[in-house]
């Protein structure tokens, strides 16, 4: 690439794979490649740095008994955000919600759905129709690791986000 772009002819030599005594060149010609180059390395600078596989499953954290994601989480979603306004091949965002059990079951269950629903105005926003998003808040059922301790309760207070595609 680089002697194309210094508008040179780089020539490529290998070994006939039909006949070992014959050699086979290819050059190719730098004539008109700058222009096309140029075009490629715009559109390769704009591409997100992430693909739908590392969004795909995503699992977000809160601060205990807050409604807002923490600063980490709150990140991914940005990334999420930007990943959704520029693909429209999104056709489903299915967003769980999970609480630790410091509250009662029923508390545990309102800001649980709570933040589901926080979410699914989130994506609408994003231009995704309401019918696309999928939310459930769970409370604290479902947990992923043990309430005893400050790291467990910190871990089962998260959301998990799922999308799907309509594969091209």
């Amino acid at each position: 690439m680089s002697e194309l772009e210094k508008g040179r002819y780089p020539t490529f030599s290998y070994q006939d794979w039909q006949s070992r005594d014959e050699r086979i060149e290819v050059s190719l010609s730098s004539v008109l490649f700058q222009a096309k180059y140029n075009v490629f390395s715009d559109c390769v600078a704009n591409l997100l740095p992430y693909s739908f596989e590392d969004i795909s499953f995503t699992i977000l954290h809160y601060d205990r008994n807050s409604e807002q994601l923490n600063k980490t989480s709150q990140h991914r979603l940005q990334q999420i955000a930007e990943y959704v306004r520029y693909n429209q091949d999104i056709d489903l965002v299915l967003v769980s919600t999970f609480t630790d059990s410091s509250e009662s079951k029923s508390e545990s269950q309102q800001l649980s759905e709570k933040r589901a629903l926080i979410l699914q105005d989130y994506f609408h926003s994003l231009g995704l129709p309401k019918d696309r998003i999928q939310v459930q808040g769970y409370g604290k059922r479902r947990p992923i690791a043990s309430n005893a301790s400050p790291v467990g309760k910190a871990k089962n207070q998260r959301v998990v986000i799922s999308f799907g595609r309509t594969e091209v």
